[in-house]
């Protein structure tokens, strides 16, 4: 951003010439390399700055006061600093109040010019002094936050937000803060942050970075293809994809879009790396005065927790109040950040003060910074609720597949990292100055992903000098944010450190002492052996005469205590006290079964313990759980029953027979994420949810639903079923401890189970389980209502692929198709009265089912596994398949393979738009549960419906045409195969299967559809249905209009959401399509027309038939029941025989002729409207005869030739044979 504002003093002075200035001066303030001597420094700036005092509001209504004898300024600026916002009341008085800030100067890793860890300064001053600084006079440096001078480079003098103990720059030093601070290089524009601060009426300092402008990145290539699990070159939108989910750096979406790839591959002294073309990269700070400082030893009641909740605060200042990504690092409260400056000759920086209120710390929502460094999703359905990981531990193993969490367990407070890695690994340790005993500075094990190398940022602590107790390993680089110190650790393994014997052998002297009494898991068999062969010898020293029993329980006790668990030390230990005592060996014997029965009391009282106060898993959705997530679920579950324990991924239990037989193994261990309450047409449900890995790794994770009654019913058919769903049970496994498991299963994570997918409310069930815009309700979709769950591609693929398919030379005749997926959730979320029939037609190749499966794939896979079926199914499958599509898609492929016939085929389709199944009978002669659903329907055939059903003879109902909107790709053209547009069709379809992008596209529109509101989509419908107004003539043409209109403002929606570009012309083509409609259905849809229509055919019909004759045939005539006459007539209305005979061209005569309908007879010829209404009709289409009566006309004639007084209407015959 360029500066907008005018300043009033600029120092554009080179940094050798100002310390030229200070030395002639003699004021001391540099040193001969030019450094400033930080003492100096800090004295002269509250000197200088006590008899510079300014008024900052003063300023922003561009009054002429002078600023530190400078031009008079009439700009809304101060020095360089342009003022925005709103002065507040109160805003002088605190600008008033002294703030204490530690300032000094950092230029790189071991330059002697930093200013060292206890020499920074802490000058306090009024807010009003460091703002307005001072200017560069030859004296002094330009200082303040209203200043933006000149520099050669970014380093040098820095501030810190606080004051701290000692002049200590250290987090644990820092003392009383008094303001907020943030780093931004996300790609967020300065210009929109600055509007929502003002917005917010906040007081914020804001100036640009040295470096802010710059374009470009540059991505280590092998992090890039490890991290996207690829071997070839990335594409454009996995390169968008490892920037949203896996660099270092958190960048906004709109500067992600704007990336591309300059080259993938280019060699750099650092390796080789792919070189990005972005736009300019905004880098701004952003500076919040708090309204009353922070002491940060009242923030918890222990040290950590303080710096725990500061981080957390920054975290939710930069992600819940503002909504910016930022960088990580300005967590720390003795975080340094640069004072303004900008390159010389540059016009690309900027400087504001926003005046507004001070921050209040409490207002602030914290985040933790854990889960914002983790939680790297993107999907709507995570947006919807779903947390991020935090602190659960990784499973991580050591190289030989060791499991390093079940060695933590155990070695947690006992192990001595820092003393090891000094010993075995002293080519790893960095040393920084002033680390505390049992701390040192290493090298990361993850050095490789830090955007530079070195430095000190990774630290390890013994167990016994950690705060904690606990021993640790970090780093804080932002790569490494979220990482679990067992992650450090099977790295440093893996990278060969050290031998993991290391952390397994105690006579190494890492590993502390186990606690007296505790049997240590780390001892040598030389150390057991000996204590073996001691409690052998201390058990002859009884003496059989004094010795008594509970002297001799108590010495099996310890014996048992300490770890003699072998049988054969166990009995020699009991032969000898039998000899050394008056105790018979049986009687030992129960002695050392007593003790194991109290262990095994103890260890499941422990274990009823840990699991009562063990932390309770988030709940994870289906798509994203994993065996990890299963087994952490699983181990320490609240409701497993007292029998039950769980090791190595299976569930274990002994044999109720043989109690003291020990445990063995039951099943495979399952998690039970939710228990399901719901209400359906069969009743109340009560259904128990398991996850488990399937037997078959190909299947991955999966669950099964039961209630709880059936495990205190038909148990053994239970145990089967599940067995087939995968559940794996141990060959050897006992069915009643089985039973016993499964009747115990409870959770207290409650959720509302439904039967069918669609809307909810605001919340949104998808066909495949995910959930959008739950709020605080769990909804959880029937298992056996569900399609496939599986995703491919990203959104930006899909974007890219979607806008070039709709703007292509068929993009008008695969919109509708491709629509259709997001048009079944309109419906639903609208409640409209019908479902709707979207009918692909016309020449084979054209694309007609590819635009199917387009509009399946924004669901689920389009296959059989997802909403696309082929149309020959049965009538049960297709109402199942359709229950399972409600508020989505269900595509039945190739409909003119179908083997119901025309008749059949209409009933079906009314009966699909209706959203009603048939009714069916059970075996016993009960009702099977009738299924609905509100949805879209899309078939494709060659034979066009309407054709279908006249060459049947079928007499076609409006309702069937008014609910159904017709594409006819006969006028589309046949794609070059190497044509992008093809490829983008493929893609979106799924026919390319390596490109194919499905299921990520409907969860994003959901949160858009539910962010507009049912009134807002439904007031957009009504609207494109009153543009289109003139193509609707009659109520069913306007049902018409009212499909093309939901599938126009559906398109809108997605067009508006990001599924595709605006340069789609999403209502153009609809408008033209809908013509096409109208122009091939209209006799069918405008019902005044189809009346008139009816009595045209009913008089051609009854001609043929011979029941009309003509009026001039004499009596004698043989005909059959005569339902009206034709003649002619001459002006005055008399019958004119001799016209018949002049006119000798048969058409001319047959339009010349007047046809008479006796009214008491219409029923007979098929017409069955009201006579006057259809009267009146064929007066508005011209075809009606009337009679003058006096002064007016008349509809109907009372006088019939040849049959005296018979009411009838007379039609003209040049509008039956016209």
């Amino acid at each position: 951003m360029t500066s907008t504002t005018t300043t009033a003093q600029r120092s554009d002075t080179p940094e050798e010439t100002i310390a030229a200035h200070f030395l002639k001066a003699g004021l001391n303030l540099f040193g001969e390399d030019g450094s400033v001597r930080t003492s100096s420094y800090a004295k002269a700036l509250a000197k200088y700055a006590a008899s510079n005092v300014v008024e900052i509001a003063d300023y922003q209504d561009g009054s002429s006061r002078e600023v530190l004898a400078a031009e008079p300024e009439y700009l809304p600026s101060l020095n360089d600093a342009e003022i925005r916002g709103t002065e507040p009341e109160g805003f002088s008085e605190f600008l008033g109040r002294e703030a204490t800030l530690l300032v000094g100067e950092m230029w790189g890793a071991r330059d002697r010019r930093n200013t060292q860890d206890s020499a920074w300064q802490s000058p306090s001053m009024s807010w009003h002094q460091w703002i307005e600084g001072g200017a560069d006079n030859g004296n002094a440096p330009a200082w303040g936050f209203s200043r933006h001078p000149a520099g050669k480079n970014k380093a040098g003098p820095c501030i810190v937000l606080g004051s701290s103990v000692g002049g200590a720059r250290k987090a644990k030093a820092m003392d009383t803060m008094y303001a907020m601070g943030l780093d931004i290089d996300s790609g967020a524009k300065l210009d929109d942050v600055l509007a929502d601060i003002e917005e917010k009426g906040l007081l914020c300092l804001v100036y640009t970075s040295y470096n802010n402008g710059t374009s470009g990145l540059e991505l280590k290539r092998d992090e890039v293809l490890r991290k996207l699990k690829i071997t070839r070159d990335p594409t454009e939108a996995e390169i968008k994809q490892y920037l949203r989910e896996f660099d270092k750096n958190r960048y906004e979406e709109s500067f992600i879009a704007g990336c591309s790839i300059s080259a993938q591959k280019k060699q750099t002294t650092e390796g080789v790396k792919i070189i990005l073309d972005t736009p300019p990269l905004e880098k701004f700070r952003l500076i919040f005065p708090l309204e009353t400082p922070v002491k940060l030893i009242d923030l918890a009641d222990t040290q950590q927790a303080s710096l725990d909740m500061w981080e957390d605060k920054i975290t939710g200042l930069a992600q819940n109040t503002l909504g910016i990504h930022f960088d990580t690092s300005c967590t720390d409260p003795s975080r340094l950040f640069y004072t303004a400056r900008h390159p010389k000759g540059s016009d690309n920086w900027y400087a504001a003060v926003v005046m507004g209120t001070p921050l209040r710390f409490d207002d602030v929502t914290p985040m933790k910074k854990s889960t914002y460094t983790s939680n790297r999703e993107v999907n709507a359905f995570t947006i919807a609720g779903v947390e991020a990981e935090g602190d659960r531990q990784p499973q991580c193993h050591t190289p030989s597949g060791a499991s390093l969490n079940e060695w933590h367990r155990t070695a947690k407070d006992r192990f001595m990292i820092a003393d090891l890695l000094e010993t075995l690994c002293p080519d790893k340790i960095r040393i920084a100055g002033g680390e505390a005993q049992g701390h040192v500075h290493t090298e990361c094990p993850f050095e490789n992903e830090h955007s530079s190398e070195g430095g000190t940022a990774t630290m390890a602590v013994n167990a016994v000098d950690s705060q904690s107790e606990y021993w640790t390993w970090f780093c804080h680089h932002d790569s490494c944010q979220g990482r679990h110190k067992l992650q450090y650790l099977e790295e440093a393994l893996r990278q060969g450190w050290f031998e993991e014997d290391a952390l397994f052998d105690i006579d190494l002297g890492f590993m502390l002492p186990a606690a007296d009494g505790e049997i240590d898991p780390f001892e040598t068999e030389d150390a057991k052996r000996e204590r073996e062969a001691n409690f052998e010898k201390w058990a002859g020293d009884f003496d059989p005469e004094t010795a008594n029993a509970s002297d001799v329980e108590l010495f099996v006790s310890e014996a048992f205590a300490s770890g003699i668990d072998d049988a054969a030390v166990r009995e020699r230990i009991s032969s000898t006290l039998s000899k050394s005592t008056v105790l018979s060996l049986p009687a030992l014997r129960a002695m050392w079964t007593k003790c194991e029965r109290d262990a095994r009391a103890d260890a499941l009282q422990q274990r009823e313990e840990q699991r009562r106060n063990a932390p309770r898993p988030r709940f994870v959705p289906l798509e994203d759980a994993t065996a990890e997530t299963i087994e952490n679920a699983a181990k320490d579950a609240a409701w497993l029953p007292s029998f039950v324990t769980y090791r190595d991924g299976w569930f274990y239990a002994p044999d109720f027979d043989k109690p003291d037989g020990g445990a063995k193994r039951l099943c495979r261990a399952f998690e039970v994420p939710f228990v399901g309450f719901g209400e359906t047409e069969e009743g109340r449900t009560n259904e128990i949810t398991i996850r488990y890995r399937h037997r078959s790794k190909q299947r991955g994770i999966v669950e099964s639903v039961y209630s709880i009654g059936e495990a205190f019913r038909d148990s053994g058919s239970l145990i089967s079923r599940l067995a087939d769903d995968g559940l794996e049970i141990d060959a050897m496994a006992k069915v009643p401890s089985m039973v016993a498991l499964l009747k115990a299963v409870q959770t207290d994570n409650e959720a509302v189970l439904v039967q069918k997918p669609g809307w909810i409310g605001d919340a949104y069930v998808s066909p495949t389980g995910r959930v959008a815009n739950a709020g605080s309700v769990q909804y959880i979709l029937d298992p056996e209502a569900r399609v496939s769950g599986k995703t491919q591609g990203t959104l930006e693929e899909h974007h890219m692929y979607a806008t070039t398919a709709l703007t292509g030379v068929n993009g008008k005749y695969f919109l509708p198709g491709y629509l259709s997926g997001l048009v079944g959730m309109v419906v639903d979320y609208i409640e409209n009265d019908v479902s709707i029939l979207l009918a692909h037609e016309g020449d084979g190749g054209r694309g007609k089912t590819s635009a199917g499966k387009a509009g399946a794939a924004h669901h689920a896979p389009a296959d059989s596994t997802g909403l696309f079926s082929k149309a020959d199914a049965t009538p049960a499958y297709v109402e199942r398949k359709a229950e399972q599509a409600n508020g989505a898609v269900c595509v039945l492929d190739e409909d003119g393979a179908s083997k119901l016939d025309a008749h059949e085929k209409q009933r079906v389709y009314m009966q699909w738009t209706e959203g009603m199944g048939r009714g069916r009978a059970t075996a016993d002669g009960g009702t099977r549960r009738t299924r609905s659903w509100r949805t879209c329907f899309v078939t494709s055939a060659e034979r066009e419906m309407l054709r279908v059903f006249e060459a049947a003879g079928v007499d076609t109902k409006t309702g069937t045409i008014a609910r159904t909107f017709s594409v006819n790709f006969s006028s589309a053209a046949e794609l070059d195969p190497a044509s992008d547009e093809l490829a983008a069709i493929k893609a979106l379809s799924g026919d390319d299967k390596e490109r194919a992008v499905y299921g990520v596209t409907a969860p994003v529109f959901a949160v858009a559809l539910a962010k507009l509101g049912r009134e807002t989509v439904r007031e957009r419908v009504s609207a494109v249905m009153a543009d289109w107004a003139d193509l609707a003539p009659g109520s069913s043409a306007r049902r018409v209009v009212r499909v093309a209109a939901i599938f126009a403002v559906t398109g809108e929606i997605a067009q508006e959401a990001g599924l595709f570009g605006d340069a789609v012309q999403v209502r153009q083509h609809m408008r033209e399509l809908l013509e096409d409609n109208m122009d091939a259905r209209m006799g069918h849809l405008d019902t005044d027309r189809q009346q008139v229509e009816a009595v045209r055919r009913a008089v051609r019909r009854g001609v043929q038939m011979g029941t009309i004759v003509p009026i001039h045939n004499e009596e004698g005539y043989n005909r059959q029941e005569t339902l009206g006459f034709h003649g002619h007539f001459d002006e005055n209305g008399r019958t004119d025989e001799a016209a018949m005979n002049k006119i000798q061209d048969q058409d001319a005569e047959m339009q010349a002729r007047t046809y008479l309908i006796p009214i008491n007879r219409m029923g007979k010829l098929g017409i069955t409207t009201d006579p006057r209404a259809l009267a009146l009709r064929l007066r508005d289409a011209g075809g009606l005869v009337e009679r003058k009566k006096g002064d007016r006309m008349q509809w109907f004639h009372d006088y019939m030739p040849g049959e005296g007084s018979e009411k009838h209407i007379r039609v003209s015959g040049e509008f039956i044979h016209g």
